[in-house]
Parts: C-alpha cells; structure tokens; sequence
C-alpha cells in the first residue's frame, strides 16, 4: 500500500498564499480602481423638468440655478423649493449661466442662430425681471468672466473676423480683439490672464514669432505677453464643445471630446486630458468609458470629475491622475458641478440616457480628504 503524502507547514503556508493572492487579484483590484463606495448620495431635489442642461451654486453655496428647455429656475438647497422661474424664449438656450458675485442676478449668453437670438441677458433675482444689458455687444454667443467680475470675454455673432473679444465688465471698454478669425468655444481663466480658444483658425504667426494655427487646433492664449500655446498635441478633439474648462485656480485646464466626429478617427474620443497652464504642459492623461459627456472641478481644484456618456463619473486625482472614486454607469446624466464649499458634488438623475428631474447630491468631503 502506497504511503500517503502529507505537505509540510512550509508548502501549505505558500499554498494558501498563493490562493489568497488569485482571490485578491481577481477581486481586489477592481473593487480599489472602482471604488463606488467612496461617494455615496445624501440628498436630493425633486420635481424638476426633464432635460436639465446647466447646474450653477452661487458663490455663499446656499442657492442652485438650473436651466432646462423652458426656464432658468433658482433653487433654495435647504427648503429644496424653487425661489425664481424665468422664462426662456423657445428659440434661445442658455448653455452658461452665472451667478453676480452679490448673488442679485443671474447672468446667461443665450446660443441662438441669429443676432437677435444670441445676446448676453441678465435678470434681477428679486423680481425676475431681465435687466438692460450693459455691453455694447449685444449678439453674444457665449460669455466667461474672470473671478473678479472685472473681466469678460465673449464671441460674437455674426461668425467673422475678429469675433473674440475681452471687455473690463465695469467701464465696457474693449481691452482686446483675441487674434482668430473664427471660435467656437472660448473660456477665460479665473485671474482674466488666459483664454482658451477652440476651433481657431489662421491666427497669425506674428503673435508669437514662430507659427500660425489654422484648423480645429484649440491654442491657450496669454493676454498680456499676446502669445499662445497651441494644444494639438493633446490629440483630443476639442472644437465646438462645452467639455473644456479652467479649474477655480486657473493652474489647469481640462479637455475632453464630446461627439463623435468620422473626420477624424485619429483622435482620442475616450481620454480627458489636463494641462498644466503655468508651464503650458500636459499634467495628467486619464480614461474614461466613454466620450465626456460633462465635467467639473473640486473648488480646491485638487480633484477633477469627468461624467461619460455611459452616465457613470470618474473622480481623478489631479496632480497624480490617479482615480479616487466612480459612480457606476446609468445612475446620474450630465451637468455635474461641485459646491462651492466642496461638500457636496451633484448631478441630475439618469433617465432613458438623458437627464431626469431629480438632482442627486452626493458627499464628496471623503473624496477632498483623501
């Protein structure tokens, strides 16, 4: 009869290390990358119309603007009640929108396809009343401010010449012609010293001594030395979209792609990209599921929020790129924003792929912390 072969203690110590190393690997990991359960929700606003397109906290944290097909709506985040309804007209659409740094008034630069339909509307809080503007350009298509409030640029219509402009929002003196014939997007930086620019065409190469742009090329553009970076070497798709934006520090700017483009195949539709605007070089690169879809920085602009097509948001560490945290696919829709006091990141229900009429609020301290 063959003797029976025992392990040592040694062999069935390594075994089980082994055993214990596959379980980690199979699961371990993919539960660390996800980490859906590092942000979970705590609140929601209710009853609100389906299909909201922008999110905005005034600058105290304490009231939310919404804009959906219909109306710009201010809401009270702790009695959760509607405070204003403001009437849009069917033909224009609100895709930014700004509180007053007081917190009196609201501020939008309406897309429309004709000068009458684009224009920089503000409206009194207190009576919802649209106020007369005070810009000499009145068919503007879209519209940044600095931090300050001291500062706006704008694109305007008609799309010719010269159409990007800087203006000091107090005196409305034009400070300067950005150089492009043509944009379709542009964003200033929170200290008023960089606008971002996409679908530039035919900047002159005298505005740096070196090189024009001519193309979809979004280009970063230093206002006082009148010298731009350009950003194609990002190799993501940039031009005519809202998925760009300076973090509330002005040390980054985000770009992602946001439709999909069969001009262009070469380019990346699932990678957010983050450059580092002092030294006008990429400071992290990360993926996402699917095209971006919406995106937000943390208000200390430490954490970057990247929402997919999927419906599922990705929390990244800046300065590392490494994930903190997701919400899994088909639970929240585009806008997202942060509070301006960090607690909370929000976004609106998902609902047959499109925004449904719920704001979700979720805690975002634990994401801050880490």
């Amino acid at each position: 009869m063959q003797q029976e072969k025992t392990m040592s203690p040694t062999l069935i110590a390594r075994r089980v290390a082994w055993c214990l190393l596959a379980i980690f690997c199979t699961l371990g990991p993919a539960n660390a990358a996800r980490g859906d359960d590092k942000i979970k929700q705590v609140d929601q606003l209710n009853n609100l119309p389906l299909r909201t397109y922008v999110i905005t906290f005034d600058q105290s944290g304490k009231r939310l603007a919404t804009v959906d097909s219909r109306s710009i709506r201010v809401w009270d985040i702790q009695s959760k009640k509607q405070e204003v309804e403001i009437k849009l007209d069917p033909k224009e659409r609100a895709m930014r929108l700004y509180f007053s740094k007081d917190g009196q008034q609201l501020l939008a630069p309406a897309s429309g396809n004709s000068d009458t339909e684009a224009a920089l509307r503000t409206w009194d809080l207190a009576t919802g009343n649209r106020v007369p503007s005070k810009f000499s350009y009145e068919s503007v298509r879209q519209a940044t401010f600095s931090a300050d409030w001291k500062t706006v640029a704008i694109w305007t219509l008609p799309q010719r010449a010269n159409n990007a402009k800087l203006f000091d929002v107090v005196t409305n003196k034009e400070l300067a012609t950005l150089p492009s014939v043509t944009t379709g997007w542009i964003d200033l930086s929170p200290d008023g010293k960089t606008v971002y620019m996409a679908f530039v065409w035919r900047v002159p190469a005298s505005t740096n001594g070196s090189f024009g742009v001519s193309g979809d090329n979004p280009i970063l553009w230093d206002i006082q030395a009148k010298q731009f970076t350009d950003l194609k070497n990002s190799n993501i798709l940039t031009f005519n979209n809202q998925y760009s934006g300076f973090s509330p520090d002005g040390a980054y700017y985000a770009l992602g792609y946001g439709g999909p483009n069969r001009k262009f195949p070469s380019h990346d539709y699932s990678t957010v990209m983050i450059w580092d605007v002092r030294n006008r070089k990429p400071k992290t690169k990360f993926p996402v599921q699917n095209r971006i879809d919406g995106f937000a920085f943390s208000p200390d602009s430490k954490v970057f929020a990247a929402c997919d097509f999927s419906g599922r948001v990705t929390f990244v560490e800046v300065a590392t790129g490494r994930i903190l945290a997701r919400i899994k696919e088909g639970v929240v829709s585009q806008p997202i924003a942060f509070s301006p006091d960090g607690k909370f990141f929000v976004a609106p229900s998902r609902l047959n792929n499109n925004p449904g009429n719920t704001i979700l609020f979720f805690d975002a301290t634990t994401l801050l912390k880490e």
